[in-house]
Formats: C-alpha cells, sequence, structure tokens
C-alpha cells in the first residue's frame, strides 16, 4: 500500500523562516484580518522546496498528508489549560509562530476559514470531564477514524494541526489512513454498498439535512474520496451497516501513526483521508498536550453569500 504520508524536515530552513515569522507584527486574536493578511504576502516567500511540496500536495498526487518537521516554535513553555481558552491567547506573552505558519501555509492551500466556529484557530487540548467522549477534547479513549465535519454542505477540504506542545508520556499519536488504500483493503461486496447512496446521519447538527442520504466514497475533483465516522452513520439496509462495521476494522488495521512533537504541521486532505487519535493521560495541570487547528476550503467564492460573514461559514437548514 502507498504510505500516506510524506515528511519533511524543516530545520534546514529555520533562519529564513524565522525571518517570515518577524514580519507578521498583528495579534491573531486582536487584529486577525490584518495577520492574515500579513501572512498572505508570505506564501511566495517560503524556501522554494516547501512551496513545491505544498503544491505537489494540494494537486492530490500524494497518499493525501504532509508532515512538516521542526517548524520554529516558541522556546518558552507556557501554562495553558481548556477553560481558558477564549482569555488566554489574546494576552499570553508567546510569540505567535504557531498562528503564523498556519496562516502563511494555510493560504498556500486556499481560503482559511471559521466552519460553524468563531474562531479560525482552535485550540486543541484535553477537557475535565470529556475524557470518555468522542471529542478533541477527549484522552482516555482513543478519537476514532474519521471525517472532519463530515456531513458539512461545505466539508473543509484541509485539516491543519499544529502541535505547540506535546502530551509528556509522548503517548498520544495521530492516526492517519487515506481512501485508496480503504478502498483497496475491503472485498468488492463492501466496495459497491458503501459507494452507494444508502446512509444517513445518526446526529442532529443545525447544517445537517436528515432527508439527504449519502455514500461513504465518493468522486471528487475525479479522485476517490471518503466521508465516515462509525458513530454518526447508519442504514436500514443491514447489509449496508456490516459493511460499515467491516470498513472501520478495516481502517483501525491499516492505518498509520504519526508523533507529533512541538514545531510539528501535519496537512490532511480531508476528503481524502480520515484522522484519529491514539489515548493518551491528561493531567489538567496547564501543561498537557497543546495542539491548534485551522480549516481550509480551496475556494471561499463557491460559498453562496448567504451562508458566509468575511471568514466564517454558518449554514442553516432553509425553513419550509
Amino acid at each position: 500500500m502507498k504510505s500516506t504520508i510524506t515528511t519533511i524536515d524543516c530545520q534546514k530552513f529555520t533562519n529564513q523562516l524565522l525571518a517570515l515569522a518577524g514580519r507578521c507584527r498583528s495579534n491573531p486574536y486582536q487584529d486577525l484580518d490584518n495577520f492574515l493578511l500579513e501572512c498572505h504576502s508570505l506564501v511566495q516567500e517560503l524556501p522554494d522546496e516547501l512551496i513545491h511540496a505544498i503544491k505537489h500536495f494540494s494537486y492530490k498526487t500524494n497518499g493525501g498528508c504532509l508532515l512538516l518537521k521542526s517548524l520554529p516554535s516558541d522556546s518558552k513553555i507556557y501554562s495553558f489549560k481548556y477553560q481558558e481558552k477564549y482569555q488566554l491567547n489574546s494576552k499570553s506573552p508567546r510569540f505567535f509562530y504557531s498562528e503564523i505558519f498556519l496562516g502563511i501555509i494555510g493560504q498556500n492551500l486556499g481560503d482559511v476559514v471559521g466552519v460553524e466556529k468563531r474562531d479560525i484557530f482552535q485550540d486543541v487540548c484535553p477537557c475535565p470531564g470529556h475524557e470518555m467522549e468522542f471529542s478533541a477534547t477527549s484522552s482516555q479513549v482513543a478519537l476514532q477514524l474519521h471525517t472532519e465535519k463530515m456531513f458539512h454542505p461545505y466539508t473543509p477540504d484541509f485539516l491543519l494541526l499544529s502541535c505547540i506542545r506535546p502530551d509528556r508520556e509522548r503517548k498520544a499519536e495521530t492516526t492517519i489512513v487515506n481512501a485508496e488504500n480503504i478502498y483497496q483493503s475491503i472485498s468488492k461486496k463492501h466496495q459497491d454498498l458503501l459507494s452507494s447512496k444508502i446512509f444517513y446521519p445518526k446526529l442532529d447538527l443545525p447544517y445537517i439535512e436528515q432527508s439527504m442520504v449519502y455514500s461513504v466514497f465518493y468522486e471528487y475533483q475525479n479522485r476517490l474520496s471518503i466521508r465516515f465516522n462509525v458513530d454518526f452513520l447508519t442504514s436500514p439496509n443491514s447489509y449496508a451497516n456490516e459493511s460499515l462495521h467491516q470498513l472501520n476494522i478495516t481502517v483501525n488495521t491499516i492505518c498509520e501513526s504519526v508523533y507529533l512533537d512541538k514545531g510539528d504541521l501535519l496537512i490532511i486532505d480531508n476528503r481524502r483521508c480520515l484522522h484519529g487519535r491514539s489515548r493518551f493521560v491528561a493531567t489538567y495541570d496547564g501543561f498537557d498536550r497543546w495542539l491548534q487547528r485551522i480549516h481550509v476550503i480551496e475556494d471561499l467564492s463557491s460559498v453562496p453569500t448567504k451562508y458566509k460573514r468575511d471568514r466564517f461559514i454558518n449554514y442553516k437548514k432553509d425553513k419550509i
């Protein structure tokens, strides 16, 4: 099977990247528009090797994930708790390396957006009481392999994860698997069922049309794509539900794992890959694992004006 993850060591670009970061003067939590404009102005000033790798990735000819290792990061380690997330960032003394490189690299791929959230830069860290939930804020259970915003009419094309601080026991791994490898690993019977529009959502959110039927595998921009979360799909067809069960076994068997260390940035093609996370130990002392996440849509102009405001997409079902 073809590896899902392509890796580039960015340590050799440290001086050049530090110089770029120093040209971003705005605070992303106090002046987001200017901050992103500053990032956008630097898009073509990344090292040529990085620009080529990101462009190659955007053409969807690789495995679906690009890992940029060892980008510049803050040398200090700041306390950060989930409960403080809405107060901390605008007051934090840290330099915004994570936000800067998410902003520059994200805008190499398309438009950085907030999908059903007011946050462009979303902090991901464990939260007390969420230990056993299917949520990015869990810790004691694995986050199952899934598609980000899988039922949203404007599903993000790319998901970027930046590691500000890993877990102290170094056990939290990000799991990845791409659609091509999954499809090749299941039987023709399951391929046919999972490519049929016979699946319904099992949850109700403002942007989900309950009458819509979905397929797990579909074609997008002439590439095999996937939407999947074993807990959020069902079908009246018992054979289709058995296919979902077998698919879940398969994805967990063939997935790859990558440990995100400080300064690492993982770019995921959200339509071609599923992602998840292994379980780990959280202590809630302010020094747990801390990632940042952004969503990217290749072309924001494709979203109708009534569903967007500036960089934010807020889709609501039309009332009958």
